[in-house]
């Protein structure tokens, strides 16, 4: 059967990765504490029957590995706490958090372990600055034009003291405009060529599994499997 879960390790300082999504098989129903009342800081116990769940794990705080999944329509949350600056294996390596850290009755353990594979070596032409020209250029920045509203002229009236005072909503715009800059020199300019440059792919696949033990005894398997391809520059042709 086949139901939703997800299986997302926290981990913020700890080593942050991608969110993996995968499976998660308990061979055996498990008793653990989930997560209940406002902000989670609660705990009930709750039965998770044998089962095939989907899952994703996700790394996302420091101290925490948080088991998500839905049991009869609602969902449920399963903290296990690591210690502050766990590294996670991301590549290659293994993770022990013992029950007496995780405040599960169940160890947590994560297995990774990653390959490679290269590709032929094969290539493409691409652009690439053959040289560069000294060439005079100019150029120029625009003016600007600024406008406000000011009384209007037959509303204001000036004293024998030579102080103008102005009534009513009358108004008129008055604008000034800056003259634009035109600046010339000389620049180095590319010149683009063209050159064949040789790549290899790199593919990289790796499997992360994630187990709930009691004992040597597995309870619950999380399994999760990606690959990922980068081109790695070996070699070019000069620049014609």
């Amino acid at each position: 059967m086949k139901k939703f879960a997800v299986l997302a390790l926290i981990a913020m300082s700890v080593v942050a990765c991608d969110s993996m999504k995968g499976d998660l098989s308990v061979k055996n129903a498990i008793t653990v504490e989930k997560k209940s009342g406002f902000l989670g800081r609660k705990r009930e116990i709750v039965t998770i029957e044998e089962g095939e769940y989907e899952a994703v794990l996700n790394p996302t705080s420091k101290t925490n590995v948080n088991l998500v999944m839905k049991v009869d329509g609602k969902k449920i949350k399963v903290p296990f706490a690591i210690e502050e600056g766990t590294r996670l294996p991301t590549h290659d390596g293994e993770l022990l958090v013992n029950s007496s850290e995780s405040g599960q009755p169940y160890d947590l353990k994560i297995d990774t372990n990653s390959t490679s594979s290269r590709s032929g070596r094969y290539s493409r032409s691409e652009s690439c600055v053959l040289r560069y020209e000294s060439v005079y250029r100019c150029h120029t920045t625009p003016g600007e034009t600024e406008c406000r509203d000011v009384p209007s002229p037959s509303n204001c009236s000036r004293d024998d003291d030579g102080v103008v005072t102005c009534t009513g909503n009358d108004t008129r715009q008055v604008c000034h405009t800056r003259p634009g800059t035109t600046e010339c020199g000389y620049e180095n300019v590319p010149v683009y060529g063209s050159q064949m440059v040789d790549y290899v792919d790199v593919t990289t696949y790796t499997n992360v599994m994630a187990s709930l033990l009691e004992g040597s005894t597995s309870m619950a398997k999380f399994r999760h499997s990606r690959s990922s391809t980068s081109s790695h520059s070996v070699g070019s042709s000069p620049c014609y």
